[in-house]
């Protein structure tokens, strides 16, 4: 065989893999090398494929990010009472420490970064600074390393996802919206009965959890390496911290696993860390038993729904809501005063 044909060979076996290459490198449904072509249909729809590409490369002055419970927050209705644009990047069970390098690449690559609302949820304060619960992080769209960018590039589900947007092209669709990115509340069903097919009802007991030295340190340094160092560094940015206000029946486990205590001290001692960066504000819901023991407004025990999710962008741009050191303690007294006399019986019968 002659040289000439060895090289014609070489080619054609090549080509298909050169132009599957340059289609994802053009298309580049998860953002990885550039920023969206105007006019594009993409496709939103994998959170931990698409948030890097889209913290880096997105035009945005205010972002929304934490776990499922801020799935339902509409950046279309941020972006309105912000006056600016908005994006939401949340982790469907996302760690402080997940989140936290989110934060960072954003707030690294956007110049016009303003505001950051971040969902702070109550089971995630007194965990290690480096938690992580979420297996098969796609790791080579998150290192600066070009050599393993082989596997975006000739990556099946990537073809298929550059597929579902040419379709949506050819048949005139838009781009979909941030509103509707992993969002699952028109997928979901509300009410008491949803609720409570998700819950199983504790056993009562006699133990009670204390919160300990140990435990303060471990929820200071996840709070510290995961939030506040970011806010500390970044004083132009404005960081608002809000915890996702749980169903009436998380309180009822609370009790009767002996954790209610634990739950208000560790709420406390959040209060009181992120108070050392004046750039953090901090807006706390479960004195809203409008919310919390309307069964209607959620899914589960921890989920609520978009109408809730208004209600929190409400309250925090009109500075409603908001947890200080004069406050803090006033706030937990509520939660206490309500949530140790609340008959949970009413519910069950």
């Amino acid at each position: 065989m002659n040289k000439k044909r060895v090289v014609v060979i070489c080619i054609l076996l090549l080509l298909p893999l050169v132009i599957t290459g340059l289609t994802v490198v053009i298309c580049d449904p998860f953002f990885h090398y550039h920023k969206p072509i105007k006019g594009y249909p993409y496709a939103l729809e994998n959170e931990r494929y698409q948030n890097d590409g889209i913290a880096k490369h997105f035009d945005y002055e205010l972002m929304i990010t934490g776990s499922s419970t801020t799935q339902v927050l509409l950046p279309s209705y941020a972006s309105e009472l912000w006056d600016c644009e908005a994006v939401r990047m949340s982790f469907a069970g996302g760690s402080l420490y997940e989140t936290a390098g989110l934060v960072d690449t954003a707030v690294s690559s956007n110049k016009d970064l303003k505001v950051v609302i971040r969902g702070l949820d109550i089971g995630r304060l007194v965990q290690e600074k480096d938690t992580v619960d979420y297996e098969d992080i796609p790791e080579y769209l998150y290192d600066k390393n070009p050599f393993n960018d082989y596997r975006y590039l000739f990556n099946r589900d990537v073809m298929t996802s550059i597929g579902r947007s040419a379709a949506k092209l050819a048949s005139g669709q838009k781009a979909d919206s941030f509103d509707d990115y992993e969002n699952w509340n028109d997928s979901k069903v509300f009410g008491k009965e949803a609720v409570l097919t998700t819950f199983e009802r504790l056993p009562i007991t006699d133990e009670k959890q204390v919160f300990t030295e140990e435990d303060r340190s471990i929820e200071d340094e996840n709070l510290y390496e995961n939030i506040i160092k970011t806010a500390k560094n970044n004083p132009d940015i404005e960081f608002i911290v809000f915890i996702p206000p749980v169903n009436v029946c998380y309180w009822d486990a609370s009790l009767r696993s002996g954790g209610f205590d634990y739950t208000l001290d560790a709420l406390s001692e959040a209060f009181l860390k992120l108070s050392e960066a004046d750039n953090i504000k901090v807006y706390a819901f479960d004195d809203c038993t409008e919310i919390t023991c309307n069964f209607d407004n959620y899914i589960d025990g921890l989920h609520f729904g978009e109408e809730t999710g208004k209600y929190i962008l409400e309250s925090i741009h009109s500075d409603n809501h908001r947890i200080t050191m004069d406050n803090k303690d006033e706030y937990l007294n509520r939660i206490r005063n309500i949530y140790s006399a609340y008959d949970y019986e009413s519910i069950f019968k």
